[in-house]
């Protein structure tokens, strides 16, 4: 493919981080012009959120670990298969250009599935679950890797957890203090009046915290779903978009379900359900996954062959003009020798009388080689039957249908 390595694995930490500051940024906007907050608020607001967002990053790779009772592998396991595993772990990586290679685990569950996780990409792990290690070919699962390999190299697990941090560390601005001020209120409530006041406070709290974790999943979906398009684009570019595209086409086979323990991570994961209204999904329908790689390749594919009938032209258009530069110069070298030709005798006038008419003939000349019929032309000069008038004029149709 003519994939670039910059096209499809980002280097820039600057766009690893870019949509996070971008939510930070604009909660701490919001915050100051709803509510109006100086800048010693808004400091704390967001020292909060990314002390917040830092602790869930540290707790969720751990949590995802405990959940799925995840079984570490090395490169010194006895099994040829885990074995197998670690050696596409470490060859991917190292065409991904990680510094540091991830570490290899197995989950047991008849969900065919596999996710990246970790703080960093020096710090991450890929889990795969035993049903995809049993149902896929090598190529497959090579590509799987490559798919989640890409996830890593372009921090998308560290984004989308620290997307996460931010939407509940917002929830954690709005409940806490509405819960405070519903204490406080229940506290010296003396009337029913004041009862109720603290009972709409509990009802603007919860709906604000729906508000607020619908538009936050809302985004943290759509950076799913774009995500995951551009990791099936760098397990092409890594390993080729015939592997990734078996391997989708084989996940698109799996009916069982994530089980519930584990739904919390779906969104880390290479296979999720897809809703049937899409904005509500972690993940792409496959079957447009599909479509979007088999375009690509379709697409490139094109591009390649185009490329070739350029070249080709060119080759040929090359190839025809320097024959006709080597025909120009034969017929400057027939001329000269005509020039010099004695006068032919009589038997010369009857020998040209005998020779058939059609071994000069240029009817159809654009089905004939150039080369052989200047070398029938050259034998009639020599011989004294072409004048010079006459084969300045067959020189002329030749050049003209080269």
């Amino acid at each position: 493919m003519n994939l670039q390595k910059d096209e499809v694995l980002v280097s820039s930490p600057w766009k690893k981080w870019g949509l996070y500051l971008a939510c930070l940024g604009g909660i701490l906007v919001s915050y100051a012009v709803l509510v109006t907050a100086k800048v010693e608020s808004l400091a704390l607001i967001a020292a909060f959120l990314v002390i917040y967002s830092l602790i869930y990053l540290l707790i969720a790779a751990f949590l995802s670990e405990k959940t799925h009772k995840i079984q570490p592998i090395s490169s010194e396991s006895t099994d040829q298969k885990h074995f197998l595993l670690t050696q596409i772990v470490s060859k991917i990586s190292k065409q991904a250009g990680l510094e540091v290679e991830p570490k290899v685990g197995i989950y047991q569950s008849e969900n065919m599935n596999a996710f990246a996780m970790g703080m960093s990409k020096k710090n991450s792990l890929i889990a795969f679950s035993s049903s995809l290690l049993q149902k896929m070919d090598d190529n497959s699962i090579e590509a799987v890797t490559a798919h989640e390999i890409s996830h890593i190299a372009n921090g998308d697990m560290v984004t989308m957890c620290l997307i996460h941090a931010l939407i509940n560390g917002l929830v954690l601005l709005v409940k806490i203090p509405l819960a405070v001020i519903k204490f406080f209120v229940l506290l010296i409530a003396t009337d029913r009046a004041e009862f109720t006041f603290a009972w709409l406070i509990g009802i603007v709290s919860r709906i604000i915290q729906a508000t607020v974790l619908f538009l936050g999943n809302l985004l943290a979906k759509a950076f799913s779903r774009k995500r995951e398009y551009k990791a099936d684009l760098g397990a092409a570019f890594l390993v080729n978009p015939e592997s990734m595209i078996h391997a989708l086409k084989v996940l698109s086979s799996d009916s069982s379900a994530i089980p519930q323990e584990q739904q919390n991570y779906a969104a880390f994961k290479i296979n999720a359900p897809a809703r049937l209204i899409s904005i509500f999904s972690t993940h792409p329908p496959i079957e447009k996954r599909l479509s979007a790689l088999q375009k690509y390749v379709q697409e490139d594919f094109d591009s390649e062959v185009n490329s070739q009938i350029d070249t080709h032209h060119d080759a040929t258009q090359f190839v025809i003009s320097e024959e006709k530069n080597n025909a120009e110069n034969l017929i400057d070298a027939l001329g000269v020798a005509q020039q010099e030709l004695p006068l032919q005798n009589e038997e010369d006038d009857l020998e040209r009388v005998q020779i058939p008419q059609i071994a000069a003939s240029t009817d159809n000349i654009e089905t004939k080689d150039p080369i052989v019929l200047l070398r029938n032309l050259k034998e009639l000069v020599d011989l004294g039957i072409l004048s010079r008038e006459e084969f300045e004029d067959k020189k002329k149709k030749i050049l003209d249908c080269i």
